[in-house]
C-alpha cells in the first residue's frame, strides 16, 4: 500500500512541476510579447519630458536629453541615450554640471527574474563634469547628494543582487574642479577606464589613464593605473592584484583586498615605491616646495607601508621610508568625513641634517645695475598661510640624531597640533648640544595677516653651538674662530605679517643670554689692548701664541618693541677680572640703525708681566658702535675716553676727604644751580644779561662730567 502511495505522490509532483513550467513559460511568453508590442508601439523619445520631470523630482537637478533614445527588448533589455546634459544649479558658473555624449547599457532579460544582473559591456563616452565650490563653501553637487540621502530601508533577507558585468568602458572623459573658497583648481583630461568582466570572482584586467593638471600649470601630469581586478558578489570581496600606479615617471606597486563591499567596506593591502624625486613629483602635483640650502634636498625618496581602510579612516602602518640620507618609520592615519581631513602620525627618524632643509634666502636680481647684484626681497611671503589653513590634525616625531649648524644633538622630540588655521609646534631635546632645549611656536594663519609667537629656551648648551647659530647675524663674527663655554638663552617674541619687513616692524619681545667659563677663540682682547697701551708707554709688546680671550661671564638682556631694541646691561668679564666690558645702547632692525657704547676697564698690571694686577688702578676707554646695524662703524670714543683719563688723573691725586669734598662740592653746585633755575627762570634777555662766567669749579665739573 505504501508503494502505491509513493507512486501516486511522484506522479502528482511531476504533474505539478510540468504545470508550473507551463505557467511560467506562458507568463514569460506574455511578458515577451507585451515587451515586443510596447517596443513596436511605444517610442521612448516621446517621453523625454516625463523622464526629465522624474529625475528633477528625485535629484533636484534639471536634465535635458538632446539626442536620441534607443531601446532593445529581447534577448537583451537595453537602452542607448545620446547627448544628455544636467544643468548647473543657480549661482554657479557655466550652464552644465555634467554632459554625456553617449550611454549604452544592455542586460539579459531572464536572469533578472532570479535577481541576477547580467549585462554586456557598459559604455560611457564623452563624460564631462564641472565640479565647483563657491566662496561660501557650497558645491554644485550637494543638491543631488542631499536629495538622494534619505532614511535607509530595513534590511531584508536575500535582498542582494548578484551581477555579472561583461566590462565597463569610459572614454573621452574630462573632469574640472574649481574651489573659489580655497583657490584650488584641478583638471583631469583624457580620462579612460576599461575593465574585463566584473562579478565573476575571476581576475580580470583593469586599466585607467588620465592627464592631471593643477592650478595654472600648463604642463599636465600623466597618470596610469593597471591591475588585475576580481569581484566576488557571493562573498562580497574585492581583490586588486599586481597594482601598478604611475605618476609621471614615478611608479608605485602593491595589492589591495576589500571585504563587505556592498555595506561597510574595509580594505587592507600594501603600497611601495622605488627611489624617486619627491620635489619634482610635488611640483607636478601643484605643490611646489620652496628652495632650500641644499640643492639635493628631497630628491631621493622611497616608501613602503601597509594600507588599511576602516570606518572612514585610512591608515598607513609599519611605514618604512627613506628621505635623502634619513630613515623614517612609524604610522600615519587620515580620518575622512569632514571638510578638512584629520591627520595623525607618529614617526621615528634615525638621523636628519636640518642644514640641508633650511630655506634658502629669497633673492631678486636687479636688472638695471651695471653689475649683477643680488638683494634680498624683504616683501617676499615667508609663511605658507594656505597650507596652514588646510592642515588639521596632530602628530609626534622623535629624532634619534639631528644635525644643525654642523653640530649634532640627540633625542629630539617634536609635537605638531594644527586646527582651524592655527599651527602649534612643541619641541624639546634632552641632549641638545650638551644641554637641554625647549620650544613652543604658534603660527596663526587666520585673518588678513598671520601672527607668530615664539618661545625658546636653551640651558647649558655648548657655546660653539650658540656661536654658529648667531654667526650669520654677527657683523664681525667672522673675526672669531669660535666660542666655548656653557651658554643659556631664553627668548620670547611676537610678530605679525608675512614678509621680512612686516615681521621686523611688528617684532616685540625680549631675549636674555648668559655664557660662562669659556673662550673667544681667534681674538685675545687683553693682549690687543695691552699691546696698544704698552706701545704708547714705550714698553715691549706681550708675545706668545695665545689668541683667545678667556672669560668668566658674558651676559645681557635685550628688549624689542616694533623692531627697535634696547639694552642697558651687557657685560663681559675675563678671568681674574683683568678686563671688564660693559655696554648699553639702542638699534632698529627696520631702519637698520645702531647707537651702542662700550666701556672697557683694563687693570694696569695686566699689561706688565713683571707686576701683579692691581684692582684699584684701571685704564678706561670707550668704544662707539654706530651707523648701520648691518654694517656698523666701530671706533674709539675719544671724548669719553679723555674725560675718563682726566677724571682719574685729577681725582687720584686727592686723598680721603679731599676726594669726597671735591665730588660733593661739584655735585652740590650742580643741584643748587638746578634749583635756582627752577625758582626764577626770568626773562630770556635779562637772564643772558645777568649770566656770569662759569666758575673754576663749574668748569671742572663739566670737564669731569660729575
Amino acid at each position: 500500500m505504501s508503494t502505491e502511495f509513493d507512486l501516486d505522490t511522484k506522479v502528482t509532483v511531476k504533474k505539478y512541476i510540468k504545470l508550473s513550467i507551463k505557467v511560467i513559460l506562458g507568463v514569460v511568453a506574455i511578458l515577451v510579447m507585451l515587451a515586443i508590442t510596447l517596443y513596436i508601439i511605444v517610442d521612448p523619445n516621446d517621453y523625454k519630458k516625463e523622464i526629465a520631470s522624474l529625475v528633477k523630482a528625485e535629484t533636484g537637478y534639471s536634465i535635458k536629453i538632446n539626442g536620441n533614445i534607443a531601446l532593445s527588448v529581447f534577448p537583451w533589455i537595453g537602452v542607448e541615450v545620446n547627448d544628455v546634459e544636467i544643468a548647473n544649479p543657480p549661482g554657479f558658473k557655466g550652464k552644465r554640471l555634467a554632459h554625456v555624449a553617449r550611454l549604452d547599457i544592455n542586460a539579459k532579460l531572464f536572469p533578472l527574474f532570479a535577481s541576477r544582473l547580467v549585462t554586456n559591456k557598459i559604455t560611457i563616452r564623452g563624460l564631462h563634469l564641472s565640479l565647483q565650490v563657491n566662496r561660501k563653501g557650497e558645491s554644485n553637487w550637494e543638491g543631488a547628494q542631499n536629495k538622494l540621502t534619505g532614511p535607509k530601508p530595513l534590511p531584508r533577507k536575500n535582498d542582494k543582487v548578484n551581477f555579472n558585468i561583461n566590462g565597463l568602458a569610459i572614454t573621452e572623459a574630462d573632469i574640472k574642479y574649481q574651489n573659489k573658497k580655497s583657490g584650488g583648481q584641478h583638471t583631469i583630461t583624457n580620462l579612460s577606464l576599461e575593465t574585463g568582466r566584473i562579478g565573476t570572482g575571476e581576475l580580470e584586467a583593469l586599466r585607467i589613464s588620465l592627464q592631471y593638471k593643477s592650478g595654472a600649470r600648463k604642463k599636465a601630469l600623466k597618470i596610469s593605473f593597471k591591475s588585475k581586478l576580481a569581484l566576488d558578489t557571493n562573498s562580497d570581496v574585492l581583490y586588486l592584484r599586481d597594482v601598478t600606479l604611475k605618476l609621471g615617471s614615478t611608479s608605485f606597486t602593491g595589492f589591495l583586498k576589500g571585504s563587505n563591499i556592498s555595506s561597510q567596506a574595509e580594505f587592507d593591502g600594501q603600497i611601495k615605491s622605488d627611489v624617486f624625486d619627491l620635489r619634482a613629483l610635488l611640483l607636478k602635483l601643484g605643490m611646489p616646495m620652496p628652495k632650500m640650502q641644499s640643492k639635493s634636498a628631497l630628491h631621493k625618496f622611497s616608501f613602503d607601508s601597509l594600507v588599511l581602510y576602516k570606518n572612514r579612516v585610512i591608515s598607513f602602518e609599519k611605514i618604512k621610508a627613506s628621505m635623502d640620507h634619513s630613515t623614517i618609520q612609524g604610522s600615519l592615519n587620515l580620518r575622512l568625513g569632514k571638510k578638512i581631513p584629520v591627520v595623525t602620525f607618529k614617526l621615528n627618524v634615525n638621523h636628519i641634517n636640518l642644514d640641508n632643509y633650511m630655506l634658502a634666502p629669497v633673492k631678486l636680481k636687479r636688472k638695471s645695475a651695471p653689475k649683477k647684484r643680488v638683494v634680498t626681497n624683504v616683501n617676499a611671503a615667508l609663511i605658507p598661510t594656505r597650507l596652514i589653513r588646510a592642515l588639521n590634525g596632530n602628530g609626534f616625531i622623535r629624532i634619534k640624531k639631528m644635525t644643525a649648524l654642523n653640530l649634532d644633538s640627540g633625542q629630539v622630540q617634536l609635537r605638531f597640533v594644527a586646527r582651524g588655521g592655527r599651527l602649534e609646534i612643541i619641541s624639546g631635546a634632552d641632549n641638545f648640544y650638551g644641554g637641554q632645549y625647549t620650544g613652543h611656536t604658534v603660527i596663526n594663519a587666520n585673518g588678513p595677516k598671520p601672527s607668530l609667537h615664539i618661545r625658546e629656551s636653551l640651558r647649558h648648551v655648548k657655546g660653539r653651538a650658540l656661536y654658529k647659530l648667531m654667526k650669520p647675524y654677527l657683523t664681525y663674527g667672522a673675526y672669531l674662530n669660535g666660542v666655548t663655554g656653557k651658554a643659556s638663552v631664553t627668548a620670547n617674541f611676537r610678530a605679525s605679517g608675512n614678509s621680512i619687513l612686516a615681521l621686523q616692524r611688528s617684532l616685540k619681545g625680549q631675549v636674555w643670554f648668559d655664557v660662562s667659563n669659556g673662550q673667544l677663540q681667534g681674538f685675545n682682547a687683553v693682549k690687543y689692548l695691552c699691546n696698544a697701551y704698552n706701545q704708547r708707554k714705550g714698553r715691549p709688546a706681550i708675545g706668545g701664541n695665545d689668541d683667545s680671550t678667556r672669560f668668566e661671564k658674558i651676559s645681557g638682556k635685550f628688549f624689542v618693541s616694533n623692531g627697535a631694541f634696547t639694552n642697558n646691561n651687557f657685560i663681559m668679564q675675563t678671568n681674574r677680572s683683568l678686563l671688564r666690558i660693559t655696554g648699553k645702547g639702542t638699534g632698529n632692525f627696520v631702519r637698520d640703525t645702531l647707537d651702542y657704547r662700550f666701556r672697557s676697564e683694563l687693570l694696569y698690571g695686566a699689561c706688565d708681566v713683571s707686576k701683579s694686577p692691581s684692582s684699584d688702578r684701571k685704564f678706561d676707554f670707550f668704544v662707539a658702535a654706530t651707523g648701520k646695524l648691518s654694517a656698523p662703524t666701530i671706533q674709539l670714543d675719544f671724548n669719553a675716553t679723555l674725560k675718563a683719563v682726566l677724571e682719574k688723573k685729577i681725582l687720584r691725586k686727592l686723598k680721603g676727604s679731599q676726594y669726597d669734598g671735591l665730588k660733593s662740592l661739584l655735585n652740590g653746585q650742580k643741584r643748587r644751580r638746578h634749583k635756582a633755575s627752577k625758582k626764577s627762570p626770568g626773562n630770556g634777555a635779562r637772564h643772558n644779561k645777568n649770566k656770569k662766567e662759569p666758575s673754576k669749579n663749574e668748569t671742572l665739573r663739566n670737564l669731569l662730567n660729575l
